[in-house]
């Protein structure tokens, strides 16, 4: 813009160096900006995957819990033989072993409900294990376990459970 007084006139407006520095002042502080919220969106994830985490281990912690107070202690039933031993037996009153992974034991009413509307009632069998999930071992350098939860309707007569 020209401004003219008189005979002579001044130039106003910004120079080159002027320009050059309001650009590197703002891209510094919109490089600041978005730096926070990038961290900021990033802790928000990280957090919600941790509350997740809690939840979901809460929610198992309950149902184990809930499911040992329903623990068989008549003494007249005793757990099922292992799958792959069907020929031993364990000794009347045997309700609950527990092994170096896993546990397995007899609860009253603590069947699974299924979406088909089937429901096990009465004595049930439940094996908690703790197992090394391949899938996850392939993708990952350190070992990845999963809990498991086997539930089998008790009857003395192991195939028809």
């Amino acid at each position: 813009m020209k401004i003219i007084k008189g005979s002579s006139y001044t130039q106003s407006g910004f120079t080159l160096i002027e320009l050059i520095m309001a650009i590197t002042i703002s891209t510094i502080i919109v490089s600041t900006i978005y730096s926070c919220l990038s961290h900021i969106m990033r802790t928000k994830v990280m957090v919600d995957n941790e509350r997740e985490i809690g939840y979901i281990a809460n929610s198992v912690i309950e149902r184990l819990t809930r499911e040992l107070q329903l623990i068989i202690t008549d003494g007249e039933q005793k757990l099922l033989p292992p799958k792959n031993k069907t020929s031993d037996t364990y000794a009347k009153g045997v309700t609950v072993i527990g092994e170096k992974d896993s546990i397995v034991f007899l609860a009253n009413d603590a069947g699974q409900y299924v979406h088909d509307g089937i429901t096990h009632s009465g004595a049930i069998q439940i094996t908690y294990r703790v197992a090394t999930d391949p899938e996850e071992n392939k993708r990952y350098s350190t070992p990845t376990y999963s809990l498991i939860r086997d539930e089998t309707p008790f009857s003395f007569n192991y195939e028809n459970a």
